[in-house]
């Protein structure tokens, strides 16, 4: 179910799209005077993140991955988010860091530390593969090795860094490959 709404300025649309189980909030601007009905695509990403804000995405690790999945694994150029989390795990902030290629995507360890403490959160990674392959590269390694030690200094957890890829995810922490800095 779609209900609309006219904002006061006459190019703003508000949308709220209802699935029967959830709802989200679109706000659209008018294309050339027309009204663009938000995709099926803009639907499901809206609703997935709707769902997992709010709500203790540690103890819901499918949450996490259906919502990571649904607005990264589509992507064909790389995407680094962080998902920065209050005192009692709850997502905070869902930010893009970095936009990248096919294959590389440059994440500064500097600007995830300092926004951590802006928000006095901790943080989970996250980043995809377009090639869909979710095995992480020695670049991948080594940048979430050098994130880790930038927050560790600095007193933020990092609870894991996951790969999303087509149809499967990589966590690092799973995989024992982030040590020494995670709750």
């Amino acid at each position: 179910h779609l209900f609309v709404f006219r904002g006061r300025r006459g190019d703003l649309i508000k949308i709220i799209w209802w699935d029967g189980q959830g709802a989200c909030l679109f706000s659209k601007r008018l294309e050339k005077g027309r009204f663009v009905w938000p995709s099926a695509k803009e639907g499901k990403i809206a609703l997935g993140q709707a769902k997992i804000l709010q709500r203790e995405i540690v103890t819901s690790w499918d949450d996490l991955i259906t919502y990571c999945r649904t607005t990264m694994a589509h992507r064909e150029t790389e995407q680094f988010r962080v998902l920065y989390l209050d005192s009692k795990n709850v997502l905070i902030a869902d930010e893009e860091q970095a936009k990248g290629t096919v294959n590389h995507v440059p994440v500064y360890p500097r600007e995830v530390a300092k926004r951590a403490l802006e928000l006095n959160a901790s943080a989970r990674l996250v980043h995809n593969h377009p090639s869909g392959d979710p095995s992480p590269s020695r670049q991948d390694v080594d940048m979430t090795e050098n994130v880790a030690s930038a927050c560790e200094a600095l007193d933020v957890t990092i609870h894991d860094h996951v790969v999303i890829g087509k149809e499967t995810e990589f966590s690092f922490k799973s995989e024992g490959l982030l040590l020494g800095c995670c709750a």
